[in-house]
Formats: structure tokens, sequence, C-alpha cells
């Protein structure tokens, strides 16, 4: 379950269907001596996007929350809308088992859509929003 700290954007928490778990890394640091190579830990700690799909809904209003996001950021240099996203992952009775919080989270990309008339079935449309952010954390449940 994914939520966004701004009252805007609570049509595309509540469609969530799948959120992947950026991975980290940390940049080791060449160190040269006596024409032998060591290395050791940096000091920059890299984290990768935040990727989030979500069902759009009929009125793809959760479609153009993320849309006017990432244009009113566009137009608003120097000045980002950034919120925190908070990432309940829960058990299997639906309790949060654990809490992610991705500090100053903001989208820099939201996929198209697909419309086909030629469908047999019922399908119905996602899309995914890639956030970028400064860090996340593991919070307290």
């Amino acid at each position: 379950m994914l939520t966004i700290d701004n009252a805007k954007y609570v049509n595309t928490a509540y469609f969530s269907t799948a959120v992947t778990l950026p991975a980290v890394s940390l940049s080791p640091v060449q160190t040269n001596y006596r024409n032998q190579s060591a290395w050791t830990p940096g000091d920059h700690i890299g984290y990768e996007p935040l990727t989030v799909t979500f069902m759009v809904d009929e009125g793809m209003i959760n479609y153009r929350e993320m849309l006017n996001w990432i244009t009113t950021t566009a137009t608003r240099p120097g000045d980002p809308l950034c919120h925190d996203l908070t990432l309940s992952i829960l058990t299997g009775k639906n309790n949060p088992n654990h809490r992610i919080r991705f500090m100053d989270a903001f989208p820099v990309s939201l996929s198209g859509l697909d419309f086909s008339a030629q469908a047999t079935e019922v399908s119905y449309i996602s899309a995914t929003v890639v956030f970028q952010y400064s860090f996340f954390e593991f919070l307290a449940v």
C-alpha cells in the first residue's frame, strides 16, 4: 500500500498495484599504492528510482494527477513539488509489517497508455510512474 504525503494524489496511491523497492549502491574508491590497487568504501550512496504501477481509473483522474504533478514541477524550476511517499508492506492478514518512507520524492516519468478496440476480454489499463527521491528509510510499525 502506497501513500503520498499530499491529498492531491490520493487516487494514484489508492489504485497502486505494484512497487519495486529500489536498489542501493555504495561507490567504492580505488586506492593505488606501490603498484597495487586496493578498494575502500566510498562516501556516496546511490539510490535507483522508485517505480510504481497503478490501475488507471475510468475518469483517468489518477493519470492526470501524476501528469499535473510532472508539468507543474517542470514549470517551477528551482522550486520542485516534492512530497514524502510511504510504502506499507502488509502481512497476509493485511496488517502493516514494514513501512518505508521515500523522502522528497517527485515524478520524473509517466508511461503511456495502450488503448485497443480489438480486445476480446475486459482488460484494465495500467500506467507506471517513476519517482526520484533523496533517500529512503525504514520506519517503526
